[in-house]
C-alpha cells in the first residue's frame, strides 16, 4: 500500500507541475494577444483620425463654398472663422491622437502585467508541485522505511 500512496504522490505532483507550465504558456499567448491587439489597435486610431481629418476638411470646404457663393469677400471675419475653425480641428484631431495612443498604451500594459502575473503564476504552480511532490514522497518514505 505505501507503493501506491508514494506512485499517487509523485503522479499527482507531476500533472500539478504540468499544469504550471501549460499555465504558463497561456500566459505567454496572452501578452503575444496583447502586442497584436496594440498594433490592431494603433491602425484603427490611424484610420479614425485619417476619416476625421478628411469630414474635416470636407466641412472646411463646404464653409468655404458657401461663403464664395454668398458673395461675402473671403476676408476679414469669414477668413478669420475658417481659421479658427482649421486650428481647432487640428487640436481635436492632436487630442484624439494624444488620447487614443494613451489608452490604447494603458490597456497594452495592463494585458501584460496580467500575462506576467499568469506567468509567475504558472511557474510557482511548478515549483510547488516538484517541493509538494518530493515532500509527500519523503513522508511516506520514512514513515514506512522504503528507501532504508
Amino acid at each position: 500500500m505505501p507503493w501506491v500512496m508514494l506512485a499517487v504522490t509523485i503522479f499527482g505532483a507531476i500533472q500539478s507541475y504540468q499544469a504550471g507550465k501549460q499555465q504558463e504558456a497561456l500566459a505567454r499567448e496572452q501578452a503575444a494577444l496583447a502586442d497584436r491587439n496594440m498594433v490592431l489597435a494603433n491602425e484603427e486610431l490611424g484610420e479614425q483620425i485619417r476619416r476625421q481629418s478628411e469630414e474635416d476638411k470636407r466641412v472646411r470646404s463646404t464653409a468655404l463654398a458657401r461663403a464664395a457663393a454668398s458673395g461675402a469677400e473671403l476676408s476679414g471675419s469669414p477668413l478669420a472663422y475658417l481659421d479658427y475653425m482649421e486650428e481647432e480641428q487640428g487640436r481635436q484631431l492632436n487630442w484624439m491622437k494624444t488620447a487614443g495612443a494613451s489608452r490604447i498604451r494603458l490597456q497594452n500594459e495592463g494585458d501584460q502585467i496580467r500575462a506576467s502575473a499568469g506567468i509567475m503564476k504558472g511557474k510557482n504552480q511548478q515549483w510547488d508541485a516538484l517541493f509538494t511532490g518530493v515532500s509527500g514522497a519523503a513522508g511516506i518514505s520514512n514513515k514506512y522505511g522504503l528507501f532504508t
